[in-house]
């Protein structure tokens, strides 16, 4: 009896033991799945904020992306305004380059048109000291005048009048006519 009563302790035990274990394992089930519902909701949550957070990433590389873009469009307006300036400053310059030159043109046709215009006052007072001694000192001896100064007087009558006749100038010429040959 003794060893029955042994061995129904031994199962007691045993069974307890085993009742324990199982206590045990049901209350870290109970553990683990309250840990399993708890941690599947904040695995949702995290989803959920990796979500939002995902779609921000996404929001703002596109706005990257458009400021990029905007940026790049800047930067080819500038550098386009930047070859524009540049030609424009070339032109510019060349515009100067011309106005200089058209100055200097003028400049140097305004010394000319002031040498022709002393030129011709000198010429013309050549002309009136000319026709002086024509009329004062040439005319008076017409006597003596051989053929070429007779010819001389002929082209110079009149303001040219007859200079334009080169017939009868030549047939002038072909005659000798002298000085003391002229009606009074």
């Amino acid at each position: 009896q003794k060893a029955l009563q042994f061995e129904q302790d031994l199962k007691t035990y045993e069974l307890c033991s085993k009742k324990e274990k199982l206590l045990v394992t049901a209350n870290t089930y109970s553990i683990l799945k309250t840990n399993k519902e708890k941690t599947e909701c904040l695995i949702s949550k995290c989803n959920e904020r990796i979500e939002a957070l995902n779609a921000k990433i996404t929001a703002l590389q596109n706005e990257r992306k458009q400021y990029f873009s905007a940026l790049m469009r800047t930067k080819n307006k500038l550098l386009f305004q930047v070859q524009s300036v540049r030609e424009t400053e070339t032109a510019i310059k060349e515009l100067h380059q011309e106005t200089k030159h058209i100055s200097d043109a003028l400049e140097s046709i305004e010394q000319t048109k002031h040498s022709v215009d002393c030129f011709e006052r000198q010429l013309h007072d050549i002309g009136h000291v000319l026709e002086h001694n024509f009329h004062y000192e040439l005319e008076p001896t017409w006597k003596e005048w051989n053929s070429r100064e007779v010819l001389i007087w002929m082209k110079h009558i009149q303001r040219g009048t007859f200079a334009k006749h080169d017939a009868f100038l030549a047939a002038i010429r072909e005659s000798n006519l002298c000085g003391k040959d002229l009606p009074h």
